[in-house]
């Protein structure tokens, strides 16, 4: 059996699509966690056996401190959205700072980037200036240990992914584990994962449509009772359905 995360590799490599071919015909099994990677592997492996399986999350969800002492030790107040990961071009988070540039000044929202920058930190920060986001926007470039992940969801509103392409993200699901509704483009697997308007809001991944999404979560998805939809999400991500399609004899 082959748990797949990602079909091709998020930056295209020489042979990825016969090596997969490959280990296709060495499983009796694939499994995927986004109908978008089970419809790209059956199209590169036709013979293989591929089952979709959503990617689990703990379904007792995770604690949290203040929200004023966490965002006090990370140094932002008031709206905060959470970007949280490795800042990859296909992430977007380019496309996330010209959809902030658009939110009107009475939302008062600010953006908190928390990850290791894969691409030059100062270009971000070029583009910060030049959209007059300086005071908006915190960054911390680094790994950021588990130790650290509580105070980040605490501190924030939302976790935003403004990915320009995805599979899935194990982000979605750990806001979830802390309770707290996403903000995602509509690519890959990660509006499978968000049910409009209940957990989350789904978003074009671009910055318009970013913008819009936003907006609408301040002015009307906050006012929704949206922890009793992420608790019901918990649960139909549980570990207990992927365990038992792991253990399943059928393919």
């Amino acid at each position: 059996m082959l748990i797949s995360h990602n079909t091709r590799p998020h930056e295209p490599m020489p042979g990825q699509d016969v090596a997969l071919r490959l280990m296709a015909r060495l499983c009796n099994r694939i499994v995927v966690h986004a109908r978008s990677e089970y419809d790209l592997t059956m199209r590169l492996a036709p013979g293989a056996a591929v089952r979709v399986v959503d990617y689990p999350v703990l379904a007792s969800g995770r604690s949290l401190p203040a929200r004023e002492e966490a965002q006090r030790r990370l140094g932002v107040t008031g709206r905060v959205l959470l970007f949280f990961g490795y800042v990859r071009h296909y992430k977007g988070v380019d496309i996330l700072l010209h959809a902030l540039a658009r939110i009107p000044a009475d939302l008062s929202v600010s953006l908190l980037i928390a990850g290791e920058f894969y691409e030059p930190e100062q270009q971000y920060r070029n583009l910060i200036h030049t959209l007059g986001l300086t005071n908006r926007v915190r960054i911390h470039n680094r790994y950021i240990s588990e130790a650290e992940w509580p105070d980040l969801f605490a501190a924030s509103d939302a976790l935003i992914l403004p990915y320009r392409t995805a599979s899935q993200s194990m982000s979605v699901t750990l806001a979830y584990e802390f309770g707290k509704p996403v903000i995602v483009s509509r690519v890959g697997g990660l509006a499978d994962a968000v049910v409009d308007g209940h957990t989350g809001v789904i978003a074009e991944p671009e910055p318009a449509s970013l913008a819009a999404a936003i907006q609408r979560f301040y002015r009307e998805f906050l006012t929704t009772d949206y922890q009793v939809a992420i608790t019901t999400r918990r649960t139909q991500l549980g570990w207990e359905p992927f365990i038992q399609a792991l253990a399943s004899k059928e393919e």
